[in-house]
């Protein structure tokens, strides 16, 4: 799982971003529930969000069956349907541009050393950075330590401001995962009642993250065909 922290951005490379891991791994291993929530909140920031194994009686996948875990790993799937529509405009951005929603610090910040250092963290879109957690939690925390880029960051679990241009160690509990959001970002997101992506929703929430000045391009089209190929969709600019 810490490499995939490095192995997923770097794709983006070699024009191959746009991908999925097995989530909770594929193949051998152990049945470790704490491992499993991590992969888990890993993936609802990767670019596809897929849980997979071979057929094995030692690898479990159905989350119900982890009861101690199991809200904390819904969590993560509601924050992923929640993002959906920040998502979606990224994919859009990949398809136009070739730069994929997760890719290394570098591509933003070329001349920060920091940039090249830190590369288990990644930006996912233009305003989140993610620093999956790859090592076990002691007592229930986990450290991560993240390099956070000029600018003010707000923590996305609990809300608090954070300067950048600086180093900063964090420490989480399980329910928690390493995401910082730009000051001053719009966040397209969905409501709490969307369960099903394969319907549009017809409510859009935009999360405004405090901050001096900011703004959003939105991406929408139909959804289901390849009408978007034809410049069937939509572009709305808030901020």
């Amino acid at each position: 799982l810490d490499y995939q922290s490095y192995f997923t951005p770097t794709a983006s490379n070699v024009g191959f971003g746009y991908w999925s891991h097995d989530i909770g791994g594929h193949l051998w291993g152990y049945r470790d529930p704490e491992l499993y929530l991590r992969w888990i909140q890993s993936g609802a920031f990767s670019p596809t969000l897929r849980t997979h194994s071979t057929k094995s009686k030692d690898i479990e996948r159905r989350m119900f069956m982890f009861p101690e875990y199991y809200y904390m790993m819904l969590g993560a799937l509601r924050t992923r349907y929640a993002l959906n529509p920040y998502i979606y405009t990224a994919a859009r951005e990949a398809f136009d541009s070739g730069v994929s929603l997760c890719r290394p610090m570098y591509y933003r910040y070329p001349e920060a050393l920091q940039a090249y250092e830190y590369g288990h963290q990644y930006m996912f879109g233009n305003d989140m950075i993610v620093a999956p957690v790859g090592a076990p939690s002691v007592d229930g925390l986990s450290p991560k330590k993240v390099w956070l880029p000029e600018g003010d960051w707000y923590e996305l679990y609990t809300g608090h401001l954070l300067k950048g241009d600086s180093v900063v160690q964090r420490q989480y509990a399980l329910n928690e995962f390493p995401v910082f959001v730009r000051s001053g970002a719009i966040i397209p997101m969905y409501p709490e009642t969307v369960k099903n992506l394969q319907v549009i929703s017809d409510t859009l929430v935009l999360c405004f993250i405090p901050g001096n000045s900011g703004s959003a391009r939105i991406y929408d089209d139909e959804g289901n065909s390849q009408g978007y190929r034809k410049d069937e969709c939509s572009f709305s600019i808030h901020g």
